[in-house]
């Protein structure tokens, strides 16, 4: 209704009905009223009304005029009949309706519809008529393209379901339409196939589309703001096109597509990062040449993010990693500028910046023209004038180049926006700062969704299965023949083969229309799959491999790969006494399980022995960044490296194990991909001799070797934290509708035994024994499988690792020379040569291990925040502890060693004993006092 519209009645007088319609519209000048005499006499009044140029005059003329004076001329009409007999004639227009208020007449006069007076009716008939203003079918010019169709969506929300329906004839197409705004209403229009689409998905669109408040809609960027499960994305996650093919792939893929009338771009929900990255014309190609061009892309969009920071970082702080003739270049090009690396990078990008901008709001006719003196003129002025250098300018110009080359244009805003904060820590951390940006961007891109799709997948989460339609690799179509016949079977349709893997089926449960979304539903990828609680605990173990084996060689001598040896053993035996501990409670969590075991009082100083124990490890592995920093950023102050690095893992911390667990994922990828080069590379600089003779003091120095990486194997206590949150992988990713809820929740809702004390903090119960009423036997052998399977792989890779790196040391150094280097992982990367990529490539190495012991760090600041959680009696509040425990962790960092080889020594010393002591004998006590209540409780069960 518009605005100033009065709520009232239609009178029974024509020229009442035309005034009233008039004055609210303002008297507007393009309100055409054609007055109609009916009947014997010409007697009885009418009035046709519509908005020109919303409406076609031909068809009101044909359509509506011409039938009702044709009617009237071939029969008798009175007052009373005449209403009647108007509607009869207009049996032939399309779409009619009737209106018995002022407000209904004024919505759909400015709508572009017709409306019609009868004297004598307090109701008005309704035609639609509309034919708003809009262009034709064009190419869209946002999403260029080299072979496919060339029609693009219009500004027509008719010609844009139009196109949709034209792309997709199939009659599971659902159409519905909605308004959005208060003052001025627009047509929303929501699209999506009933076989394919997720019923919690589009709920959550329906119900988010119908819940905006606002005045009006202008365009679908507005629209998609509303709709974004995150309040400040830095990354989109609503995909907006102006192609039909596009959308059709959309939703064959189960997506929902909502148009808004008056914008010529659809959006797309859910999507991840990747359908960014990918193209309808990359189904039309080679697929191995498509595959190609992903990869590009993917590279692509990681040059226009990372190219500048890492430049200034390397001319700035890392000179020794560039080849040196190219170092002598660069050196001779920069010789004469006036700022430093950064300083030209900044103000080459923002000149950049300033071009593009001023290229997209100049005529387009003399666009060109100012590109190419940006370009050519103002950069040749600024290498002339000694403000910039040309190697400076070659590497901004290949990024601008790089940002282009995605399919989508909005995916490139993210690269232009945080290459800036990445240029300025490079510019002062060098490729610490770089490796703890990109850090927190990739915990952020790991923690969003997409209407509970998660954001990377099918990279983090890994899907196996989705794999063969990825930005990595796209799989080949091909029609197997029959056997024992010539013939080929039947094509499979396109979009059902891309929806293979990834297709979301139909929940059983009726759709709710109007119902909020099921937020419980949405939030089921939020759940871990074992295998990202095993790429963590790979993480945890992994980080600290840099010190470890100095012990060894300190004390097992050139035996220390028999000392390797054997702390795999030991790290399969604490990976099943910590798995059958969470078998033993499935669901709950470490100070839940304590509380269980030991009682209130005892459980809650036994927790705080942990939380504490947690908080000293999250200073230690602050420490340890710093000091290994150090070694490349001699000039900065520790103190500052330490907290830069606890402030960038507790944001990644607060985003929780999710996100965690998903970069966790990817970095043991690249890690292993590492290590093989790193081990194909040094492979000839093994002297054999290096390992012998072994066992020449016996086998005490061996075991006494092994006893410290024991102590780095604990770590997978947190299995304890992140079992309660994993998934079975046997259930498909994409037909997981909803979290299963662990077995011990499922187990204890029918109260076979008492609520979880961590959950439940009522009075203490009388009967000692009831609380330990165990779920079933089936529950608590798939928790000890997945915990094991975790556990055993987590520990597994990271011992690889760790057994790589010593056997490397060893061969390459040997045990007495290794054993007097502050850091023999240093000393093995400088050993390796790459020819002429790479002078030496320690940096890289350790920018490699920094996110390791990021994601080990924040690990334990999300252990100990769920301490402090349950100690203090608040429920799911452990975000909010993650800052102070990171500012805790700052004073421990600080006094816990005073230089590196003191640091050494409390890690391989007094600091393993307590971790032996807190991980390993302190669950085993409990597990041994857990298994006598048992026999206790069963006992007084069964009787005498």
């Amino acid at each position: 209704m518009a605005a100033g519209t009065r709520s009232t009645g239609l009178s029974q007088d024509v020229d009442e009905n035309c005034r009233l319609l008039a004055e609210a519209l303002g008297q507007a000048p393009d309100l055409i009223r054609r007055r109609l005499r009916l009947g014997p006499g010409r007697r009885i009044d009418a009035a046709v009304c519509f908005l020109a140029g919303l409406s076609s005059s031909d068809y009101v003329s044909e359509h509506v005029i011409f039938p009702i004076l044709q009617r009237a001329r071939e029969g008798s009409l009175t007052r009373s009949s005449a209403y009647g007999h108007v509607l009869a004639a207009l049996d032939a227009a399309n779409d009619i309706a009737e209106a018995a208020s002022l407000e209904e007449v004024v919505r759909h006069v400015v709508r572009g519809s017709t409306v019609i007076f009868v004297a004598g009716a307090r109701r008005a008939i309704v035609v639609a008529s509309e034919d708003p203003p809009h262009r034709g079918v064009m190419e869209p010019e946002s999403e260029a393209l080299v072979r496919g169709p060339r029609d693009g969506f219009t500004e027509s929300l008719a010609v844009t379901v139009a196109l949709i329906r034209n792309r997709v004839r199939t009659p599971a197409l659902r159409l519905e339409r909605l308004e959005v705004g208060k003052t001025a209403p627009t047509a929303v229009a929501v699209a999506y196939l009933d076989d394919r689409v997720d019923p919690d998905v589009l709920d959550a669109v329906l119900w988010r589309i119908r819940s905006i408040d606002a005045d009006t809609l202008s365009d679908t960027g507005e629209l998609g703001e509303f709709l974004s499960d995150q309040r400040y994305p830095v990354f989109p996650t609503i995909l907006m096109t102006e192609r039909p093919d596009r959308v059709a792939a959309g939703l064959m893929e189960g997506k929902v597509a909502v148009a808004v009338d008056g914008s010529p771009v659809v959006l797309l929900a859910p999507n991840s990062f990747w359908d960014f990255l990918m193209s309808p014309e990359d189904y039309y190609q080679n697929p191995f040449l498509v595959t190609l061009i992903r990869w590009v892309r993917v590279a692509s969009f990681l040059i226009a993010m990372l190219l500048p920071s890492l430049y200034v970082a390397a001319t700035s702080f890392h000179h020794e990693m560039i080849p040196t003739t190219l170092a002598l270049r660069i050196a001779a090009g920069r010789e004469g500028t006036a700022f430093p690396a950064v300083v030209e990078a900044l103000l080459l990008e923002a000149q950049f910046e300033l071009l593009r901008e001023a290229g997209l709001r100049i005529p387009r006719k003399i666009g060109t023209a100012v590109s190419i003196v940006g370009v050519l003129v103002i950069g040749q002025a600024l290498v002339a004038a000694g403000v910039v250098s040309p190697i400076m300018i070659t590497v901004v110009g290949a990024t601008a180049v790089s940002s282009f080359a995605v399919p989508i244009f909005a995916v490139s805003a993210p690269a232009r926006l945080l290459r800036f904060p990445l240029m300025l820590l490079a510019g002062s951390l060098g490729v610490y700062g770089v490796v703890l940006g990109t850090f927190v961007i990739f915990a952020h891109a790991a923690s969003l969704k997409s209407f509970g799709r998660p954001y990377l997948t099918p990279i983090a989460p890994l899907r196996l299965k989705e794999l063969a339609d990825s930005p990595l690799y796209r799989a080949p179509r091909w029609i197997p023949e029959h056997p024992g016949s010539r013939r080929r079977s039947p094509q499979v349709p396109k979009a059902q083969r891309r929806s293979a893997g990834c297709r979301i089926p139909r929940h059983p449960a009726a759709r709710r229309p109007g119902a909020p979304p099921d937020k419980e539903r949405l939030a089921a990828s939020d759940r871990l799959s074992a295998r990202e609680v095993a790429a963590l605990l790979a993480m945890m173990y992994s980080a600290p491999l840099v010190f470890s084996p100095i012990y060894m060689f300190l004390t097992a001598g050139r035996s220390a790969w028999l000392s390797g040896l054997l702390s795999g053993v030991a790290g399969v035996v604490i990976v099943l006494l910590w798995a059958r501990l969470c078998a033993w409670f499935p669901g709950r969590t470490l100070p839940e399980i304590v509380d269980a075991i030991a009682g209130r009082t005892a459980g809650w100083f036994i927790n705080l022995v942990f939380a504490l124990y947690f908080l000293l490890e999250t200073g230690v592995s602050a420490r340890m960044i710093g000091e290994v920093m150090l070694q490349i950023l001699s000039e900065t102050p520790p103190p500052v490296l330490m907290a830069l690095a606890l402030a960038a893992g507790a944001a990644a911390a607060r985003l929780g194990p999710q996100a965690l667990g998903r970069m966790a994922t990817v970095h043991v990828g690249v890690a292993s991909g590492t290590f093989v080069i790193t081990l194909v590379t040094l492979a000839s600089l093994i002297d054999g001799r290096n390992f012998l003779p072994v066992l020449v003091d016996g086998w005490a120095p061996v075991l006494r070797g092994a006893s410290r990486p024991v102590a780095l194997l604990g770590h997978v206590a947190l299995l304890a934290f992140l079992l309660p949150l994993t998934r079975d992988d046997r259930v498909p990713a994409g037909s997981e509708r909803a979290p299963a809820a662990p077995a011990a929740e499922t187990q204890r809702q029918p109260a076979p035994g008492p609520p979880d004390p961590g959950r439940a903090r009522g009075p203490r119960r009388g009967s000692r024994g009831s609380r330990f009423a165990a779920p079933s036997t089936e529950a608590q052998a798939e928790y000890f499988r997945r915990g094991l399977w975790a556990g055993a792989a987590g520990m597994g890779f990271s011992w690889l690792a760790f057994y790589v790196m010593l056997l490397l040391e060893q061969g390459v150094f040997s045990a007495e020379e290794a054993s007097r280097l502050t850091i023999p992982a240093l000393a093995v990367a400088r050993a390796i040569d790459v020819g002429v990529f790479f002078e030496r490539v320690e940096v890289l190495l350790i920018a490699l291990w920094t996110p390791a012991v990021m994601i080990k760090m924040c690990l334990f600041m999300y252990s100990a925040a769920k301490m402090i959680d349950h100690l203090v009696g608040t429920r799911d509040a452990h975000r909010h502890y993650v800052i102070p425990v990171a500012a805790a962790a700052m004073p421990a960092a600080l006094t816990n060693a005073v230089d590196l080889l003191t640091l050494v020594r409390v890690i391989n010393g007094v600091w393993a004993a307590m971790a032996i002591l807190v991980k390993e004998i302190l669950p085993l006590g409990l597990l041994c006092v857990h298994l006598v209540q048992r026999r206790v409780a069963r006992a007084r069960r069964t009787g005498p």
